[in-house]
């Protein structure tokens, strides 16, 4: 076990001349993992990607979720989807109410480092459908410093 963590901390300490260019990990794990997939399989059967297109809620009918509302130029849209709709949208480490609710060691979110984009909107609306949550009290609970901006 102590060599694997050896290990890893030698890829890490390596890894620093590409975090000091690119300023992201050079390696994919967890959420990044599972974007990075996404995104090459998107790109492999040439389904544009847009950016900027901020979800707004689920779409239901008698057979269940069938596609999305989203927002893209400053107007609503529905993207009807034919097989399923996959929510990999991050947590909900920047929306108050939620933490305050389900984080209630740590309900500010100053203290957070989640993106500011992780506010939540995916989880809520597939609670307003019905769907099963579970460890919404759960984080990755680390010792963080948030440095504020100089002027």
């Amino acid at each position: 076990m102590a060599q694997a963590g050896l290990g890893l901390a030698l890829r890490h300490f390596l890894d620093i001349p590409w975090h000091l260019k690119f300023k992201s990990a050079p390696r994919l794990c967890l959420g990044n993992a599972l974007v990075a997939r996404c995104l090459l399989s998107l790109r492999q059967r040439n389904i544009p990607i847009w950016r900027e297109t901020a979800f707004k809620d689920l779409v239901k009918d008698d057979s269940g979720v069938v596609g999305i509302t989203a927002e893209r130029g400053n107007r609503e849209i529905r993207i009807r989807a034919r097989r399923g709709v996959i929510l990999a949208a991050g947590g909900f480490g920047s929306n108050p109410q939620m933490r305050k609710t389900w984080l209630t060691r740590s309900p500010n979110v100053a203290r957070s480092v989640a993106p500011d984009v992780n506010t939540g909107e995916a989880i809520a609306a597939g609670m307003r459908l019905g769907a099963q949550t579970d460890l919404m009290d759960d984080a990755w609970w680390i010792p963080v410093y948030r440095l504020e901006a100089r002027n």
